[in-house]
């Protein structure tokens, strides 16, 4: 048997408020009586998971199956229809392309001066996009009005310079691909995380010594300077060069918003960027900027040229509130995070379905790490205890550990002395299975059992400096990223 396809589902599903709604707009007007057309879209759009059998059912009644096929298929093309005719009004890029065709249905119907004027309208707009293939194509148009005007409207010296314009579109797309090529293979290695920090990162490093990307005025068009800036604010990252990484982006951002026709283009790249930005904000303790931005980042669910993203609305919802609690850690204000929790509860719900596993996780985890470092043990248990039944959980590693460390740390601080003897137990494993290499973890352990099991207690001053020695020391340094633990030692415990 075929199995059911889900193309359709995938694609009503991607579809932001604003889309949709043009697209029941759209089916009204092309297909004002009995329109299957609306009743199926919005019975897909009804559902969470995709169930054809259910949707085939309702949808035919006394119809056959057939159909059901035959609707489901043309809804399909419908709905990219509608979408295309959407960004004609929404893309700019889309209205030079609808510009190209009026030039060559103009051409076709013998209208030259018509024709002429929409070349020099559209190639203007092209232009100001550095769209340069779309440039091509209007000069190609130009060349058959040329042609077709007998070369009566055009000197020896216009024809040279037209051809010398074609050769430098053509050179700016030369530039913008090489640019490309050389920067996607970087990304696609920083994705597989073959570049990151701590490793050799030889084939970044190499890159940022060719010209291409160390030599600014390379760049000659927007695609190659992002790509400049992009790579560039990369390589200091993995650097931990948070400065660089911050000036970079900096410039990146400033690059679009002193060009605000690019955005649009650009637009999911400036929504990665920011959030880089607000990251090397935080890590350079850059407070206004960072607040600011956050605000900036929040503003993006409103305006036009973000609207196409992919789950704006949860990815904002995401980022930000991450960003606002890491800030809160940052300046130790860890009420106000639980003043959140609400509100943070109320959007992972809100977004249930478009918020990942290991995000949902960390989340949870800064939550009751809030709990942690105010004192209070047993509502960050209860925090830790969600956390540690969620799907997956085991899988976002790093987490996970210290989840289950503030798990220990709060029996511990409940006196839970007999649960904490096993639980100690459990966690020694766990280091063990992950190949945990750092001291801090074991020292932790260490002090917990003699403290939990001797009557002789041990030096708790002791303790607390090794402690401190450990989060000085770079190879320590990946035990203390999500939990303080010499802020444990020296505000929390009691």
């Amino acid at each position: 048997m075929k199995k059911a396809s889900a193309e359709l589902f995938d694609l009503v599903k991607s579809l932001s408020k604003t889309e949709k709604r043009y697209f029941k707009l759209y089916a009204k007007r092309h297909f004002p009586q009995d329109n299957q057309y609306l009743l199926l879209f919005n019975l897909i759009d009804e559902q969470t998971e995709y169930d054809e059998k259910r949707i085939a059912k309702e949808f035919s009644r006394n119809k056959s199956l057939s159909h059901f096929a035959v609707v489901k298929k043309q809804l399909y093309e419908n709905v990219l229809d509608a979408l295309h005719r959407y960004d004609e009004y929404a893309h700019p890029e889309q209205q030079v392309r609808k510009g190209i065709h009026y030039c060559a249905v103009l051409l076709k119907k013998g209208l030259f001066a018509q024709c002429k004027k929409q070349i020099i309208k559209y190639k203007a707009l092209a232009y100001k996009l550095e769209k340069f293939e779309s440039i091509i194509e209007i000069i190609e148009i130009e060349k058959r009005l040329i042609s077709r005007q007998q070369f009566t409207a055009h000197t020896h010296a216009q024809l040279e310079e037209l051809q010398k314009e074609q050769n430098n579109c053509l050179q700016q797309i030369q530039t913008a691909n090489t640019y490309w090529l050389k920067s996607s293979r970087i990304f696609k290695m920083h994705y597989e995380k073959a570049i990151a920090p701590g490793k050799e990162n030889t084939a970044l490093h190499e890159l940022i010594g060719e010209q291409y990307f160390h030599e600014p005025e390379q760049a000659t068009n927007m695609r190659s300077k992002l790509d400049f800036l992009q790579i560039n604010a990369l390589h200091a990252f993995v650097n931990a060069d948070a400065q660089k990484a911050y000036t970079l982006n900096a410039e990146f951002l400033q690059l679009l918003e002193a060009k605000p026709q690019f955005k649009i283009l650009y637009a999911d790249r400036y929504f990665s960027v920011l959030n880089n930005y607000l990251i090397d904000s935080l890590q350079l303790q850059n407070y206004d900027e960072l607040l600011n931005g956050i605000k900036t980042l929040r503003s993006l669910t409103i305006q036009t040229e973000f609207k196409h993203i992919n789950n704006l609305e949860a990815n904002v919802f995401r980022l930000s509130y991450l960003l606002e609690i890491n800030y809160f850690i940052s300046t130790k204000q860890f009420a106000e995070i639980i003043n959140y929790k609400n509100t943070i509860e109320e959007g992972l719900k809100k977004h249930k379905n478009k918020i990942s596993g290991p995000g949902v996780i960390t989340m949870n985890y800064l939550i009751a790490y809030a709990f942690f470092c105010n004192g209070h043990f047993t509502e960050c248990l209860d925090e830790i205890n969600m956390l540690l039944q969620t799907k997956d959980a085991e899988t976002v590693i790093d987490i996970y550990m210290d989840a289950r460390m503030m798990q220990l740390l709060c029996h511990f601080e409940l006196h839970n002395y007999q649960l904490l003897e096993s639980l100690l137990i459990s966690m020694q494993r766990l280091l063990t299975a992950q190949n945990i290499k750092q001291q801090t973890y074991k020292i932790i352990l260490r002090y917990l059992k003699q403290y939990s099991q001797k009557a002789n207690k041990p030096s708790f001053i002791s303790f607390k400096k090794q402690l401190q020695e450990l989060a000085a020391d770079k190879k320590e340094k990946i035990a203390f990223n999500n939990f303080d633990y010499v802020y444990w030692v020296t505000e929390v415990t009691k």
